[in-house]
This record gives structure tokens, C-alpha cells and sequence, in this order.
């Protein structure tokens, strides 16, 4: 028996010891992949970097974005790109974005849209908010202004929306697709208000503010990065804005709770995300380069031109943030009755 349980020892403590050299042998690997990854992410960026905008061109992610790459191509010292996918309430954009290589090089410019309304809207989304990106940082945020095509005879809220009771499925109101925060949005002000608006989607924040502006639709909620200069020529009017504070912008302009619909408060924000799996390193060297450029008053006086605050945070605080969002959103869809028209 001592024999038979000798060889029996004898084989298993032969097998240990192979198991421990395999081991060893894929530790070196794995050591020898993170030191090649850390020496590659060290010379990053080494060719143009592409900054997906999951919308047309002319709406308030877009304007953003393009303000972003400008400011992030002087930090990084290489050329940022932006390269538009609209479609789908922006999760088109968000799933090309989320299969690309994690490599730096193709990067996504998230928004409440895209990580925080369309997972909750939509009964199935092509990625995971949580864990199809890695967050960089968070980059702006924006309260939504209440506006109407100038010709409508409404010229506060409460007029507004004693119009839209006495005529009820005669007014539209536009938005920049179907589960968007335009979208979303407007859907609580109809649940607040109690009345009933026709919802009229388009493919992003351009064609929703020529239709307002060309009077086929009457309404618009959107961000003042959008309506502004449209409100300065006259072509619209703004009725409400949904922050606790008038903007500094446009300070004759009541928020939502002056004008008489208490309750009616939400932001837009806008963020940056890299595909889950980009390397730690690249994604420091990101967040540096966001936050110095966040940080200078260039940036800063662009942002607030377009009715933004300039925010900055770290990765982890990012991701935190979007998850906080998730929650808040699935309550507000709940609450607004907000369905996806098809």
C-alpha cells in the first residue's frame, strides 16, 4: 500500500508540479501583454482619434461633441475627429461604438439619450450602459427650454397650455427621435401639464428645430445649445426653462415653476466613453486631457455660449453617475407614461 500510494504521491506531486509550471508560464504571458499594452498606451495617441456623435449634425450632442474634439485634438496633440451614426434614439451610434476595438482610437460621446433614457425606453438595446463602456469623464450639462414657433399666440407657459387643453390633438410638438430627451421630456410635460400633444419624431436635433421653425409643429423642448440663436432672430419663443434658476443667457426667461408647472425639472448631459476593455493607461491619458481642456476658459465660454456647464469628474465618478441616471430616468419614463411610437 505505502508503494501503490508512494507512486500515487509520487504522480500527483509530478502533476502539481506541472500544473504550477503552466501557471507560471500563462502569468509570464499575461505580465508580459499588460507590459507591451503599458509601453503601447505610452506613445497614445499616435494617429488621428475618432469621436463618435450617435446623432445628425445640428443638434446639442453634435454642437458639443464638435466643441470637445477641438478642444481635446490641443491636448492630446494628434487630430480628434467626429464622425456622425444617427439612428434609433442614438443607440445605432452607441452599439457601433461599443463593438469597436478597444484600442483609444474610436471613442463615443455619450448623453442622457444614449446611457440613461433609450436602456430604459426600449424593451432591448444592443449594449449594456454599465458594462459595454468605460467611462472617461462627464463633460457638460444643460437644462431644456420650453419653445414655440413664433406665430403660435401663446406667449407664456400657462397660455400654452390652456391652448393645448382647448384644442386638444391639434398641437405637435417635434422631437430629435423616439426616446430621446426631447422626446422624454415633453412626455412629462404633457403628464404634468395635462394636455395632449402629438408626438412627431425626426432624425436628430436639426430637422426637429426646422420643423418648429417652418411651422409644422408648434412645440419644441430642447436645449438652448439649439434654440438659442433662434430665439435671438425671432423665429421662436421661449416660454419656460426647466432648471431651478433662469439662465444667465436668456434672464427674462421664467423657469418651468415660475411660470406655473412646478415639478417639470430635468437636465440634459453629455459625457465621454470609451469601448469596455480600453486599457487603463489610454483611458488616464483621456480623462487628463478632458479635464485640462474642461478646465481652460476657452472651453468653458464655448460651453456656456451654447447654455452649458462645463463639468469634469473622474472615471469612476463617471461611472457612478451613470448609473445614478438609470435610476432616475427609469422613474421619470414611468411617471411620464412615455412609450415608443413605432
Amino acid at each position: 500500500m505505502t508503494g501503490r500510494w508512494g507512486k500515487i504521491g509520487a504522480f500527483s506531486g509530478e502533476r502539481l508540479m506541472g500544473t504550477r509550471a503552466m501557471g507560471l508560464v500563462k502569468w509570464l504571458f499575461v505580465f508580459a501583454a499588460l507590459c507591451a499594452a503599458s509601453a503601447w498606451s505610452q506613445g497614445y495617441p499616435s494617429k488621428p482619434v475618432k469621436i463618435i456623435v450617435p446623432f445628425p449634425p445640428g443638434g446639442t450632442t453634435d454642437v458639443v461633441g464638435r466643441v470637445v474634439a477641438q478642444h481635446l485634438a490641443e491636448n492630446l496633440g494628434q487630430q480628434v475627429v467626429l464622425e456622425n451614426r444617427g439612428g434609433a434614439g442614438g443607440t445605432v451610434g452607441a452599439e457601433v461604438a461599443a463593438r469597436a476595438t478597444p484600442d483609444g482610437y474610436t471613442l463615443f460621446f455619450a448623453s442622457t439619450s444614449t446611457l440613461s433614457i433609450s436602456p430604459n425606453l426600449y424593451r432591448k438595446v444592443p449594449y449594456d450602459p454599465r458594462t459595454s463602456f468605460a467611462p472617461v469623464s462627464l463633460v457638460a450639462s444643460a437644462p431644456m427650454f420650453v419653445t414655440v414657433n413664433s406665430n403660435v399666440a401663446a406667449t407664456t407657459l400657462r397660455q400654452l397650455i390652456e391652448m393645448a387643453k382647448q384644442r386638444p390633438g391639434e398641437l405637435h410638438y417635434s422631437s430629435s427621435g423616439n426616446g430621446t430627451p426631447v422626446h422624454i421630456g415633453t412626455e412629462l410635460f404633457k403628464s404634468l401639464a395635462g394636455v395632449n400633444l402629438v408626438h412627431v419624431p425626426y432624425r436628430g436635433g436639426g430637422p426637429a428645430l426646422q420643423a418648429v421653425m417652418a411651422g409644422d409643429v408648434q412645440v419644441m423642448v430642447n436645449s438652448l445649445a439649439v434654440v438659442l440663436p433662434q430665439i435671438q432672430s425671432g423665429r421662436l419663443r421661449a416660454l419656460a426653462v426647466t432648471s431651478t434658476a433662469r439662465d444667465r443667457e436668456l434672464p427674462d426667461v421664467p423657469t418651468v415653476a415660475e411660470a406655473g408647472l412646478p415639478g417639470f425639472l430635468f437636465n440634459l448631459w453629455n459625457g465621454l466613453v470609451a469601448p469596455a476593455g480600453t486599457p487603463p493607461e489610454i483611458i488616464a491619458r483621456l480623462n487628463g486631457a478632458l479635464l485640462k481642456a474642461i478646465a481652460s476658459q476657452s472651453m468653458i465660454q464655448a460651453l456656456s455660449r451654447q447654455g452649458l456647464q462645463a463639468m469634469g469628474n473622474t472615471p469612476e465618478q463617471f461611472g457612478a453617475f451613470i448609473a445614478s441616471e438609470l435610476t432616475l430616468w427609469e422613474k421619470l419614463i414611468r411617471e411620464s407614461g412615455a412609450k415608443v411610437d413605432n
